[in-house]
């Protein structure tokens, strides 16, 4: 994984001008999303899926997950 240059907690998830103005301010290629109930929610995923832009990714994480993916960015 790469290098991480926004860490955001936020209970809002994606929000459209939220991440419109930090996708374009770091020149961000992915998006993850860590949140226990969400990863089995595939209506939200959806929703949020189609709100990425087309050259990001999109991962969606249980909190142990995110623990074992995360644990070695830097």
């Amino acid at each position: 994984m790469s290098t991480v240059s926004l860490l955001r907690i936020d209970d809002r998830l994606i929000h459209g001008q939220v991440m419109t103005g930090w996708v374009k301010h770091i020149n961000a290629t992915k998006i993850i999303i860590i949140d226990d109930e969400l990863v089995h929610d595939d209506f939200m995923i959806s929703v949020l899926e189609m709100a990425v832009p087309n050259h990001m990714t999109l991962n969606i994480f249980n909190v142990a997950q995110a623990i074992d993916v995360l644990s070695n960015v830097k």
